[in-house]
């Protein structure tokens, strides 16, 4: 009885653990920070893991950081291209990350969903443009997220304006999505099994070939 029991705990711990949530915590202003959680596990992404390095070396990289501290992607991508081809960028990659999700994207549930966007310029022709611009890029993929993924109406919202009076223009996404590690396993497997018939499928073929070129010879 009691090996009974071990058993129902080590099963109950499984599902647990199969039906608890991956989150992504997505914070997008002047740069872009990426927060992976699952449990108690708590990364930044990209993670690096740190190089054990002398007092020495640490001084050394970190004045070199400093003198070669590059200004923030987002910030820097809007002073060079403007806010609505940063826009247009942003949703490109997007729109093609949802694409390579397939069937598994139907199972994300987005819990927080906020974003900003202010098109200003100091000419107000100009800004015009770049609101128009910025509309284009965002609705379209908005519209596809919602078909797809299944948003949380209370934790959404979406404030797209043009400031006329030359302020700076602004971009900032606050969004929180989650996935059950059930799903992103199967994913995994499917994927796996596809790759093993690939590779059994050329072998099988690579054999067929070498069998007709002994048979000819």
């Amino acid at each position: 009885m009691t090996a009974l029991y071990i058993v129902l705990g080590i099963l109950s711990g499984l599902v647990l653990l199969l039906l608890s949530s991956v989150s992504l915590k997505i914070c997008i202003d002047d740069d872009i920070q990426l927060v992976l959680r699952y449990l108690f596990i708590r990364k930044k992404m990209p993670y690096k893991p740190e190089k054990i390095k002398t007092a020495e070396e640490k001084a050394e990289e970190e004045s070199e950081r400093e003198a070669k501290k590059a200004e923030p992607y987002i910030k820097k991508s809007i002073k060079e291209k403007g806010i609505a081809a940063t826009v247009s960028e942003l949703s490109d990659v997007l729109r093609t990350v949802i694409g390579k999700l397939g069937k598994l994207a139907g199972h994300i549930r987005v819990r927080i969903f906020k974003l900003d966007i202010t098109a200003a310029t100091d000419d107000p022709a100009v800004t015009a443009i770049e609101y128009g611009g910025i509309c284009a890029a965002v609705f379209p993929v908005i519209s596809m997220l919602r078909n797809l993924l299944k948003f949380n109406d209370r934790g959404t919202e979406i404030s797209i304006k043009s400031d006329f009076c030359g302020g700076k223009p602004d971009f900032r996404l606050d969004a929180k999505i989650k996935l059950r590690l059930w799903f992103i396993l199967t994913a995994a497997v499917s994927i796996l099994i596809k790759l093993v018939k690939i590779k059994l499928s050329g072998e099988i073929s690579k054999k067929s070939d070498n069998t007709l070129k002994a048979k000819q010879h």
